[in-house]
Protein backbone atom coordinates (compact mmCIF):
# COMPACT_ATOMS: atom_id res chain seq x y z
CA UNK A 1 0.00 0.00 0.00
CA UNK A 2 1.31 3.34 -1.34
CA UNK A 3 2.07 6.10 1.54
CA UNK A 4 0.16 9.16 1.30
CA UNK A 5 4.18 10.95 0.48
CA UNK A 6 3.94 8.35 -2.50
CA UNK A 7 0.83 9.45 -3.44
CA UNK A 8 1.29 13.20 -3.09
CA UNK A 9 4.86 12.42 -4.99
CA UNK A 10 2.85 11.20 -7.98
CA UNK A 11 0.24 14.79 -7.94
CA UNK A 12 4.09 16.54 -7.89
CA UNK A 13 5.42 14.99 -11.07
CA UNK A 14 2.17 14.86 -12.58
CA UNK A 15 2.13 18.99 -12.49
CA UNK A 16 5.74 19.32 -12.83
CA UNK A 17 5.47 17.53 -16.61
CA UNK A 18 2.13 19.17 -17.15
CA UNK A 19 4.13 22.67 -16.83
CA UNK A 20 7.22 21.79 -18.45
CA UNK A 21 7.72 18.19 -20.22
CA UNK A 22 11.38 18.74 -20.34
CA UNK A 23 12.20 20.23 -16.62
CA UNK A 24 15.53 19.17 -16.44
CA UNK A 25 16.44 19.98 -19.93
CA UNK A 26 17.84 16.74 -20.62
CA UNK A 27 17.81 16.90 -24.48
CA UNK A 28 19.37 20.47 -24.55
CA UNK A 29 22.08 20.81 -21.54
CA UNK A 30 26.03 20.16 -22.26
CA UNK A 31 25.81 19.25 -18.36
CA UNK A 32 23.58 16.35 -18.83
CA UNK A 33 24.70 15.40 -22.26
CA UNK A 34 28.40 15.20 -21.12
CA UNK A 35 26.51 12.93 -17.82
CA UNK A 36 24.94 10.25 -20.22
CA UNK A 37 28.06 9.61 -22.30
CA UNK A 38 29.32 9.22 -19.42
CA UNK A 39 26.82 6.77 -17.64
CA UNK A 40 26.50 4.74 -20.91
CA UNK A 41 30.75 3.86 -20.35
CA UNK A 42 30.24 2.18 -17.08
CA UNK A 43 28.10 -0.36 -19.15
CA UNK A 44 28.68 -3.51 -21.04
CA UNK A 45 28.59 -3.86 -24.83
CA UNK A 46 25.43 -6.02 -24.34
CA UNK A 47 22.53 -6.54 -21.94
CA UNK A 48 19.82 -9.23 -22.39
CA UNK A 49 16.88 -7.32 -20.53
CA UNK A 50 17.19 -3.92 -18.97
CA UNK A 51 15.25 -1.66 -16.80
CA UNK A 52 15.63 1.87 -16.01
CA UNK A 53 13.70 3.00 -13.17
CA UNK A 54 12.38 6.95 -13.63
CA UNK A 55 12.97 7.25 -17.54
CA UNK A 56 11.40 10.55 -17.97
CA UNK A 57 11.03 11.18 -21.65
CA UNK A 58 13.24 8.55 -22.77
CA UNK A 59 16.57 10.55 -23.47
CA UNK A 60 18.69 8.03 -22.08
CA UNK A 61 16.77 5.25 -22.44
CA UNK A 62 17.28 5.84 -25.92
CA UNK A 63 21.19 5.53 -25.90
CA UNK A 64 20.43 2.35 -23.71
CA UNK A 65 17.81 1.02 -26.11
CA UNK A 66 21.02 -0.71 -28.87
CA UNK A 67 23.02 -2.44 -26.00
CA UNK A 68 19.82 -4.73 -25.04
CA UNK A 69 18.29 -7.41 -26.54
CA UNK A 70 14.91 -5.90 -24.28
CA UNK A 71 13.96 -2.79 -22.41
CA UNK A 72 11.53 -1.40 -19.61
CA UNK A 73 11.42 1.84 -19.43
CA UNK A 74 9.62 2.89 -16.51
CA UNK A 75 8.44 6.39 -14.51
CA UNK A 76 5.82 7.78 -12.29
CA UNK A 77 4.51 10.48 -14.47
CA UNK A 78 1.87 9.44 -17.15
CA UNK A 79 2.94 12.28 -19.62
CA UNK A 80 6.84 11.83 -19.05
CA UNK A 81 5.99 7.89 -19.91
CA UNK A 82 4.09 8.87 -23.14
CA UNK A 83 6.81 10.89 -24.11
CA UNK A 84 9.51 8.32 -23.93
CA UNK A 85 6.66 6.29 -25.68
CA UNK A 86 7.12 8.33 -28.72
CA UNK A 87 10.68 8.76 -28.48
CA UNK A 88 11.28 4.87 -28.35
CA UNK A 89 9.00 4.04 -31.12
CA UNK A 90 11.47 2.87 -33.68
CA UNK A 91 12.29 0.11 -31.21
CA UNK A 92 10.35 -2.38 -31.01
CA UNK A 93 12.28 -4.11 -28.21
CA UNK A 94 11.68 -1.17 -25.84
CA UNK A 95 8.50 -1.20 -23.41
CA UNK A 96 7.55 2.19 -21.69
CA UNK A 97 5.57 1.63 -18.43
CA UNK A 98 3.87 3.49 -15.78
CA UNK A 99 5.00 2.46 -12.61
CA UNK A 100 5.74 3.80 -9.01
CA UNK A 101 8.51 1.50 -8.26
CA UNK A 102 9.15 0.15 -5.67
CA UNK A 103 5.42 0.66 -4.41
CA UNK A 104 4.78 -1.81 -7.99
CA UNK A 105 6.85 -4.45 -9.44
CA UNK A 106 8.42 -5.02 -12.78
CA UNK A 107 7.37 -8.48 -12.49
CA UNK A 108 10.04 -10.02 -14.48
CA UNK A 109 13.81 -10.56 -14.29
CA UNK A 110 16.82 -8.29 -15.52
CA UNK A 111 20.32 -8.25 -15.93
CA UNK A 112 20.51 -4.39 -16.10
CA UNK A 113 19.06 -2.36 -13.82
CA UNK A 114 19.65 1.70 -13.99
CA UNK A 115 18.76 4.33 -11.19
CA UNK A 116 19.95 7.32 -12.17
CA UNK A 117 18.53 10.72 -10.06
CA UNK A 118 15.77 8.96 -8.72
CA UNK A 119 16.91 6.93 -5.17
CA UNK A 120 16.74 10.43 -3.59
CA UNK A 121 13.45 11.27 -3.95
CA UNK A 122 12.38 8.33 -1.82
CA UNK A 123 12.79 8.16 1.66
CA UNK A 124 14.83 5.92 3.70
CA UNK A 125 12.47 3.01 3.94
CA UNK A 126 11.80 3.29 0.07
CA UNK A 127 15.36 3.31 -1.24
CA UNK A 128 15.82 -0.21 1.09
CA UNK A 129 12.95 -1.48 -0.66
CA UNK A 130 14.18 -0.59 -3.96
CA UNK A 131 17.22 -2.98 -2.72
CA UNK A 132 14.97 -5.25 -2.29
CA UNK A 133 13.70 -5.21 -5.70
CA UNK A 134 17.25 -5.02 -7.21
CA UNK A 135 18.05 -8.67 -5.25
CA UNK A 136 14.23 -10.03 -6.41
CA UNK A 137 14.55 -8.86 -9.90
CA UNK A 138 18.59 -8.62 -11.20
CA UNK A 139 20.02 -11.91 -12.41
CA UNK A 140 23.27 -13.44 -11.34
CA UNK A 141 26.20 -11.33 -13.20
CA UNK A 142 23.70 -8.59 -13.53
CA UNK A 143 24.07 -5.05 -13.10
CA UNK A 144 23.06 -2.27 -11.07
CA UNK A 145 23.82 1.47 -11.89
CA UNK A 146 23.55 4.46 -9.57
CA UNK A 147 24.15 7.66 -10.62
CA UNK A 148 23.13 10.69 -8.34
CA UNK A 149 24.01 14.03 -8.31
CA UNK A 150 26.23 15.29 -4.99
CA UNK A 151 24.17 19.08 -4.41
CA UNK A 152 21.33 20.59 -2.47
CA UNK A 153 18.27 18.31 -3.32
CA UNK A 154 15.78 19.77 -1.53
CA UNK A 155 14.30 15.85 -0.12
CA UNK A 156 15.00 13.81 2.67
CA UNK A 157 18.00 12.33 1.16
CA UNK A 158 20.56 14.08 -0.06
CA UNK A 159 21.74 11.96 -3.49
CA UNK A 160 24.77 10.69 -1.49
CA UNK A 161 22.59 9.52 1.69
CA UNK A 162 20.36 7.55 -0.96
CA UNK A 163 23.05 6.12 -2.67
CA UNK A 164 24.58 4.71 0.75
CA UNK A 165 21.36 3.33 2.01
CA UNK A 166 20.85 1.38 -1.51
CA UNK A 167 24.36 0.23 -0.78
CA UNK A 168 24.06 -1.11 2.42
CA UNK A 169 20.68 -3.29 1.99
CA UNK A 170 22.16 -4.09 -1.46
CA UNK A 171 25.53 -5.63 -0.16
CA UNK A 172 25.03 -9.01 0.89
CA UNK A 173 23.43 -9.69 -2.52
CA UNK A 174 25.96 -7.38 -4.80
CA UNK A 175 29.43 -6.00 -4.97
CA UNK A 176 31.14 -2.88 -5.76
CA UNK A 177 32.85 -3.31 -8.76
CA UNK A 178 33.51 0.43 -9.51
CA UNK A 179 33.10 3.44 -7.88
CA UNK A 180 33.33 7.01 -9.54
CA UNK A 181 32.90 10.73 -8.15
CA UNK A 182 32.30 13.04 -11.13
CA UNK A 183 32.21 16.95 -10.49
CA UNK A 184 28.76 17.61 -9.08
CA UNK A 185 27.67 13.73 -9.21
CA UNK A 186 28.83 10.26 -8.29
CA UNK A 187 28.67 6.60 -10.06
CA UNK A 188 28.63 3.69 -8.56
CA UNK A 189 28.10 -0.02 -10.71
CA UNK A 190 26.78 -2.68 -8.83
CA UNK A 191 27.18 -6.68 -9.74
CA UNK A 192 24.94 -9.44 -9.11
CA UNK A 193 26.74 -11.91 -7.00
CA UNK A 194 26.73 -16.06 -8.53
CA UNK A 195 26.06 -19.26 -6.73
CA UNK A 196 28.96 -20.88 -6.38
CA UNK A 197 29.78 -24.15 -5.03
CA UNK A 198 31.02 -25.11 -1.56
CA UNK A 199 34.43 -25.94 -2.88
CA UNK A 200 34.96 -22.87 -4.57
CA UNK A 201 33.95 -20.65 -1.56
CA UNK A 202 36.26 -22.65 0.35
CA UNK A 203 39.15 -22.15 -2.34
CA UNK A 204 38.51 -18.22 -2.27
CA UNK A 205 38.73 -17.94 1.46
CA UNK A 206 41.52 -20.31 2.00
CA UNK A 207 43.15 -18.15 -0.74
CA UNK A 208 41.94 -14.70 1.25
CA UNK A 209 43.28 -16.13 5.14
CA UNK A 210 47.06 -14.59 4.57
CA UNK A 211 45.45 -11.24 3.62
CA UNK A 212 42.90 -11.11 6.18
CA UNK A 213 45.34 -11.69 8.97
CA UNK A 214 47.87 -9.12 7.76
CA UNK A 215 46.10 -6.69 6.49
CA UNK A 216 43.64 -6.21 9.09
CA UNK A 217 40.88 -6.46 6.44
CA UNK A 218 37.04 -7.94 7.62
CA UNK A 219 35.64 -10.90 6.65
CA UNK A 220 33.22 -9.12 4.01
CA UNK A 221 33.83 -10.89 1.35
CA UNK A 222 34.49 -14.26 3.02
CA UNK A 223 30.41 -14.02 4.35
CA UNK A 224 29.39 -13.20 0.71
CA UNK A 225 31.39 -15.61 -0.48
CA UNK A 226 29.32 -18.15 2.38
CA UNK A 227 26.10 -16.92 0.91
CA UNK A 228 26.52 -17.46 -2.21
CA UNK A 229 27.58 -20.94 -1.58
CA UNK A 230 24.23 -21.31 -0.03
CA UNK A 231 25.64 -21.93 3.69
CA UNK A 232 24.04 -19.34 5.18
CA UNK A 233 20.63 -20.31 4.66
CA UNK A 234 21.85 -23.82 4.55
CA UNK A 235 22.34 -23.46 8.44
CA UNK A 236 18.72 -23.27 8.96
CA UNK A 237 17.10 -26.54 10.77
CA UNK A 238 14.12 -28.02 9.99
CA UNK A 239 11.91 -25.83 11.53
CA UNK A 240 12.81 -22.91 10.17
CA UNK A 241 13.14 -23.94 6.36
CA UNK A 242 10.47 -26.32 6.17
CA UNK A 243 13.16 -29.49 4.94
CA UNK A 244 15.94 -31.23 6.41
CA UNK A 245 19.02 -30.18 5.33
CA UNK A 246 23.05 -31.34 6.68
CA UNK A 247 22.14 -28.40 10.05
CA UNK A 248 19.94 -31.33 11.52
CA UNK A 249 22.28 -34.21 10.78
CA UNK A 250 25.32 -33.69 13.31
CA UNK A 251 27.73 -35.58 11.57
CA UNK A 252 26.95 -33.90 8.62
CA UNK A 253 27.88 -30.56 10.20
CA UNK A 254 30.78 -31.76 11.93
CA UNK A 255 32.05 -32.56 8.66
CA UNK A 256 31.01 -29.21 6.82
CA UNK A 257 32.52 -27.02 9.88
CA UNK A 258 35.62 -29.32 9.86
CA UNK A 259 36.72 -28.02 6.28
CA UNK A 260 35.33 -24.52 6.89
CA UNK A 261 38.36 -24.14 9.86
CA UNK A 262 40.87 -26.25 7.60
CA UNK A 263 40.01 -23.37 5.05
CA UNK A 264 40.13 -20.58 7.72
CA UNK A 265 39.70 -20.45 11.57
CA UNK A 266 38.22 -17.22 11.76
CA UNK A 267 35.64 -17.97 8.90
CA UNK A 268 34.99 -21.32 10.67
CA UNK A 269 34.60 -19.63 14.19
CA UNK A 270 32.16 -16.97 12.67
CA UNK A 271 30.34 -19.53 10.74
CA UNK A 272 30.11 -21.84 13.72
CA UNK A 273 28.69 -18.88 15.52
CA UNK A 274 25.79 -18.74 12.90
CA UNK A 275 25.10 -22.29 12.67
CA UNK A 276 25.01 -21.90 16.71
CA UNK A 277 22.32 -19.08 16.73
CA UNK A 278 20.06 -20.85 14.21
CA UNK A 279 20.04 -23.95 15.79
CA UNK A 280 18.87 -22.53 18.80
CA UNK A 281 16.33 -19.99 17.34
CA UNK A 282 15.12 -22.60 15.83
CA UNK A 283 14.89 -24.75 19.18
CA UNK A 284 13.17 -22.09 21.22
CA UNK A 285 12.68 -18.88 19.33
CA UNK A 286 9.13 -17.58 18.82
CA UNK A 287 7.43 -18.49 15.09
CA UNK A 288 7.44 -14.56 14.29
CA UNK A 289 11.36 -14.42 15.34
CA UNK A 290 12.22 -17.83 13.52
CA UNK A 291 10.97 -16.17 10.31
CA UNK A 292 12.78 -12.92 10.56
CA UNK A 293 15.93 -14.73 11.35
CA UNK A 294 15.48 -17.21 8.21
CA UNK A 295 14.88 -14.08 5.84
CA UNK A 296 18.05 -13.06 6.69
CA UNK A 297 20.04 -16.03 6.52
CA UNK A 298 18.48 -16.00 2.52
CA UNK A 299 19.69 -12.69 2.33
CA UNK A 300 22.80 -12.79 3.63
CA UNK A 301 22.76 -12.15 7.04
CA UNK A 302 25.39 -13.52 9.42
CA UNK A 303 23.86 -14.55 12.71
CA UNK A 304 26.14 -14.97 16.07
CA UNK A 305 26.07 -15.85 19.62
CA UNK A 306 27.61 -13.11 22.16
CA UNK A 307 27.96 -14.36 25.70
CA UNK A 308 31.00 -12.76 27.32
CA UNK A 309 30.17 -9.41 29.13
CA UNK A 310 31.67 -6.19 28.87
CA UNK A 311 32.48 -4.13 31.61
CA UNK A 312 29.55 -3.44 32.47
CA UNK A 313 27.68 -6.84 32.46
CA UNK A 314 24.76 -6.97 30.13
CA UNK A 315 21.40 -7.09 32.41
CA UNK A 316 17.21 -7.68 30.94
CA UNK A 317 14.43 -6.24 32.43
CA UNK A 318 10.88 -6.25 31.87
CA UNK A 319 9.14 -3.44 30.09
CA UNK A 320 5.54 -2.79 28.66
CA UNK A 321 4.85 -5.66 26.60
CA UNK A 322 8.58 -6.01 25.74
CA UNK A 323 11.92 -5.58 27.67
CA UNK A 324 15.10 -3.51 28.02
CA UNK A 325 18.71 -4.28 28.28
CA UNK A 326 21.61 -2.57 29.62
CA UNK A 327 25.23 -3.00 30.13
CA UNK A 328 27.56 -4.35 27.52
CA UNK A 329 29.20 -7.26 25.93
CA UNK A 330 32.93 -7.99 24.99
CA UNK A 331 34.98 -10.48 22.80
CA UNK A 332 31.96 -9.86 20.20
CA UNK A 333 32.77 -12.22 17.33
CA UNK A 334 32.39 -10.72 13.79
CA UNK A 335 31.75 -7.06 15.01
CA UNK A 336 30.11 -4.92 12.23
CA UNK A 337 29.28 -8.44 10.33
CA UNK A 338 27.16 -10.07 12.59
CA UNK A 339 23.56 -8.63 11.61
CA UNK A 340 21.42 -10.19 14.23
CA UNK A 341 23.17 -11.72 17.41
CA UNK A 342 21.58 -13.96 20.69
CA UNK A 343 23.15 -12.49 23.61
CA UNK A 344 22.47 -13.73 27.54
CA UNK A 345 21.25 -11.37 30.21
CA UNK A 346 20.07 -12.08 33.76
CA UNK A 347 16.36 -11.37 34.30
CA UNK A 348 14.79 -11.70 38.02
CA UNK A 349 18.08 -14.02 38.60
CA UNK A 350 17.46 -16.65 36.08
CA UNK A 351 19.78 -16.24 32.60
CA UNK A 352 18.10 -15.65 29.43
CA UNK A 353 18.29 -15.13 25.59
CA UNK A 354 17.48 -12.38 23.48
CA UNK A 355 17.43 -12.09 19.59
CA UNK A 356 18.57 -8.08 18.74
CA UNK A 357 19.54 -6.38 15.90
CA UNK A 358 23.14 -5.56 16.26
CA UNK A 359 24.44 -3.27 13.33
CA UNK A 360 23.94 -0.06 15.33
CA UNK A 361 27.90 1.41 13.98
CA UNK A 362 27.30 3.76 17.25
CA UNK A 363 26.98 1.07 19.52
CA UNK A 364 30.60 -0.93 18.43
CA UNK A 365 34.18 -0.61 19.89
CA UNK A 366 36.26 -1.77 17.51
CA UNK A 367 39.26 -1.01 19.19
CA UNK A 368 38.96 -3.86 22.35
CA UNK A 369 40.39 -6.17 19.60
CA UNK A 370 44.38 -6.67 19.92
CA UNK A 371 45.36 -9.60 20.17
CA UNK A 372 47.72 -11.94 17.96
CA UNK A 373 45.57 -14.64 17.09
CA UNK A 374 41.83 -15.05 15.10
CA UNK A 375 42.52 -11.45 14.17
CA UNK A 376 39.99 -11.56 11.54
CA UNK A 377 37.46 -12.54 13.40
CA UNK A 378 37.48 -8.34 14.46
CA UNK A 379 35.82 -8.91 17.68
CA UNK A 380 35.24 -6.07 19.91
CA UNK A 381 32.70 -4.86 22.13
CA UNK A 382 28.65 -3.79 21.49
CA UNK A 383 26.57 -1.30 24.22
CA UNK A 384 22.90 -2.41 24.92
CA UNK A 385 22.32 0.33 27.09
CA UNK A 386 18.64 1.37 26.42
CA UNK A 387 18.21 -1.44 23.62
CA UNK A 388 14.33 -2.45 23.68
CA UNK A 389 13.24 -5.35 22.32
CA UNK A 390 9.68 -6.74 21.91
CA UNK A 391 8.22 -9.47 23.59
CA UNK A 392 9.45 -12.01 21.27
CA UNK A 393 13.04 -11.34 21.37
CA UNK A 394 13.01 -13.65 23.81
CA UNK A 395 15.03 -17.02 23.39
CA UNK A 396 13.10 -19.98 24.80
CA UNK A 397 12.43 -19.41 28.99
CA UNK A 398 14.79 -18.87 31.73
CA UNK A 399 18.15 -21.12 31.42
CA UNK A 400 16.43 -22.37 28.26
CA UNK A 401 20.46 -21.56 27.02
CA UNK A 402 21.87 -23.83 28.93
CA UNK A 403 19.70 -27.07 28.30
CA UNK A 404 21.63 -30.03 27.02
CA UNK A 405 22.80 -31.18 24.98
CA UNK A 406 22.58 -28.41 22.95
CA UNK A 407 24.74 -25.99 25.75
CA UNK A 408 28.02 -28.01 25.94
CA UNK A 409 27.15 -30.55 23.60
CA UNK A 410 27.10 -27.84 21.04
CA UNK A 411 30.82 -27.29 21.39
CA UNK A 412 31.49 -30.11 19.15
CA UNK A 413 31.09 -27.84 16.36
CA UNK A 414 33.98 -25.59 17.54
CA UNK A 415 35.94 -29.13 18.05
CA UNK A 416 35.09 -29.51 14.24
CA UNK A 417 36.36 -26.27 12.95
CA UNK A 418 39.83 -26.13 15.49
CA UNK A 419 40.09 -30.33 14.05
CA UNK A 420 39.68 -28.59 10.34
CA UNK A 421 42.62 -25.86 11.43
CA UNK A 422 44.83 -29.08 12.80
CA UNK A 423 44.13 -30.57 9.05
CA UNK A 424 45.75 -27.65 7.46
CA UNK A 425 48.59 -27.35 10.14
CA UNK A 426 49.60 -30.90 9.04
CA UNK A 427 49.77 -29.90 5.52
CA UNK A 428 51.73 -26.55 6.01
CA UNK A 429 53.86 -28.61 7.94
CA UNK A 430 54.62 -31.03 5.20
CA UNK A 431 54.58 -28.25 2.35
CA UNK A 432 57.14 -26.03 4.34
CA UNK A 433 59.44 -29.38 5.23
CA UNK A 434 59.16 -30.21 1.40
CA UNK A 435 60.13 -26.51 0.46
CA UNK A 436 63.38 -26.99 3.15
CA UNK A 437 64.72 -29.62 0.99
CA UNK A 438 63.78 -31.86 4.28
CA UNK A 439 61.10 -33.73 3.03
CA UNK A 440 63.36 -37.71 3.27
CA UNK A 441 64.67 -36.27 6.17
CA UNK A 442 64.06 -38.83 8.89
CA UNK A 443 63.39 -36.61 11.95
CA UNK A 444 60.97 -34.88 9.43
CA UNK A 445 59.28 -37.99 9.07
CA UNK A 446 59.09 -38.37 12.43
CA UNK A 447 57.55 -35.39 13.42
CA UNK A 448 55.03 -35.43 10.78
CA UNK A 449 54.24 -38.65 11.79
CA UNK A 450 53.51 -37.15 15.80
CA UNK A 451 51.49 -34.65 14.27
CA UNK A 452 49.63 -37.07 11.97
CA UNK A 453 48.75 -39.13 14.91
CA UNK A 454 48.12 -36.20 17.04
CA UNK A 455 45.18 -35.54 14.47
CA UNK A 456 43.95 -38.77 14.37
CA UNK A 457 43.56 -38.72 18.42
CA UNK A 458 41.95 -35.25 18.04
CA UNK A 459 39.71 -36.91 15.20
CA UNK A 460 38.44 -39.53 17.12
CA UNK A 461 37.37 -37.55 19.80
CA UNK A 462 35.47 -34.78 17.70
CA UNK A 463 33.51 -37.79 15.70
CA UNK A 464 32.90 -39.58 18.37
CA UNK A 465 31.07 -36.79 20.71
CA UNK A 466 29.39 -36.27 16.64
CA UNK A 467 28.17 -39.70 16.82
CA UNK A 468 26.73 -39.82 20.35
CA UNK A 469 24.83 -36.79 19.61
CA UNK A 470 23.40 -38.71 16.42
CA UNK A 471 22.54 -41.51 18.33
CA UNK A 472 20.65 -39.31 20.82
CA UNK A 473 22.34 -40.38 23.76
CA UNK A 474 21.24 -39.42 27.06
CA UNK A 475 21.88 -35.42 27.66
CA UNK A 476 24.29 -35.35 30.15
CA UNK A 477 26.42 -38.06 28.62
CA UNK A 478 26.67 -35.56 25.80
CA UNK A 479 27.88 -32.90 28.58
CA UNK A 480 30.75 -34.87 30.08
CA UNK A 481 31.55 -36.14 26.11
CA UNK A 482 31.96 -32.72 25.27
CA UNK A 483 33.96 -31.49 28.27
CA UNK A 484 36.69 -34.08 27.80
CA UNK A 485 36.68 -33.78 23.72
CA UNK A 486 37.80 -29.75 24.52
CA UNK A 487 40.43 -30.73 26.93
CA UNK A 488 41.40 -34.16 24.20
CA UNK A 489 41.52 -31.71 21.33
CA UNK A 490 43.40 -28.94 23.73
CA UNK A 491 46.23 -31.98 24.24
CA UNK A 492 46.29 -32.73 21.03
CA UNK A 493 46.76 -29.01 19.35
CA UNK A 494 49.23 -27.80 22.18
CA UNK A 495 51.48 -30.61 21.63
CA UNK A 496 50.87 -30.54 17.54
CA UNK A 497 52.13 -26.55 17.72
CA UNK A 498 54.95 -27.89 19.47
CA UNK A 499 56.62 -30.24 17.11
CA UNK A 500 55.48 -28.24 14.31
CA UNK A 501 58.12 -25.07 15.80
CA UNK A 502 60.19 -27.89 16.74
CA UNK A 503 60.93 -28.87 13.02
CA UNK A 504 59.71 -25.59 11.03
CA UNK A 505 62.42 -23.41 13.66
CA UNK A 506 62.08 -19.63 12.97
CA UNK A 507 59.61 -20.30 9.60
CA UNK A 508 56.69 -21.03 12.20
CA UNK A 509 56.94 -17.65 13.60
CA UNK A 510 57.39 -15.63 10.69
CA UNK A 511 54.15 -13.00 10.24
CA UNK A 512 54.01 -13.49 6.63
CA UNK A 513 53.81 -17.53 7.05
CA UNK A 514 50.73 -19.76 7.00
CA UNK A 515 51.90 -22.03 9.77
CA UNK A 516 52.53 -18.64 11.87
CA UNK A 517 48.99 -17.94 11.14
CA UNK A 518 47.65 -21.01 12.11
CA UNK A 519 50.00 -21.17 15.50
CA UNK A 520 48.73 -18.12 16.60
CA UNK A 521 45.42 -18.73 15.78
CA UNK A 522 44.59 -22.08 16.87
CA UNK A 523 46.38 -21.55 20.36
CA UNK A 524 44.17 -18.72 20.93
CA UNK A 525 40.78 -20.20 19.29
CA UNK A 526 41.65 -23.17 21.91
CA UNK A 527 40.96 -21.04 25.18
CA UNK A 528 37.38 -21.09 26.75
CA UNK A 529 36.40 -20.10 29.84
CA UNK A 530 35.61 -22.65 32.81
CA UNK A 531 37.32 -25.28 31.53
CA UNK A 532 39.28 -26.60 34.86
CA UNK A 533 35.56 -26.22 36.60
CA UNK A 534 33.70 -28.57 34.12
CA UNK A 535 36.86 -31.00 34.35
CA UNK A 536 36.57 -31.06 38.29
CA UNK A 537 33.00 -31.57 38.03
CA UNK A 538 33.82 -34.76 35.74
CA UNK A 539 36.29 -36.15 38.50
CA UNK A 540 33.62 -35.89 40.73
CA UNK A 541 31.26 -37.52 38.66
CA UNK A 542 33.87 -40.80 38.02
CA UNK A 543 34.77 -40.75 41.72
CA UNK A 544 30.85 -40.55 43.56
CA UNK A 545 30.67 -43.29 40.59
CA UNK A 546 33.13 -45.73 41.52
CA UNK A 547 31.99 -45.06 45.64
CA UNK A 548 28.35 -46.28 44.30
CA UNK A 549 29.68 -49.52 42.40
CA UNK A 550 32.17 -49.86 45.41
CA UNK A 551 29.10 -49.67 47.83
CA UNK A 552 26.51 -51.94 45.63
CA UNK A 553 29.56 -54.48 45.66
CA UNK A 554 29.59 -54.62 49.40
CA UNK A 555 25.51 -54.88 49.24
CA UNK A 556 25.90 -57.60 47.16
Amino acid sequence: MKSDIASEREGYFDALYAHDIDPWDFEDSTYERAKRSDTISFLREHYDQACEVGCSIGVLTEQLAPRCGRLVGVDIARAAALEARARLARFAHADIRVLHLPHDDIDEACDLLVLSEVLYFLSRDEVAAMADLAKRRVLPGGDVLIVNYDGETQTALSGRQATDVFLEAAAPFFKLVRSEQREGYHVRLLRRRETISFDTAMDRICAAAAQRDQSGEDLTEEVAWLHEAGLLEGALPEAMSGQAGWSDDPLQTFDLLRRVGKASLPVGRLFEGHVNAAQLIGLYGEPSVQKRCAEAARTGALLGVWGADGGTPLTARAQGDGFELSGSKAFCSGLGLVAAALVSAPMAGRTHLFYVDVRDQARMDKGQWQVSGMRATRSGGYDFQAVTLTKDAAIGGPDAYFIEPHFLGGMMRMGAVQLGGLDALLEECVSALRGKGKGEDSLSRLRIGQIASLRAMALATVERLARRIADQAAPSDIAREAVLMREGMEHCIVKALEIAERGLGTIAHREDSATSRLRRDLSFYIRQAAVDDRLMAIGQWHLDAHEQAHNLRKGA
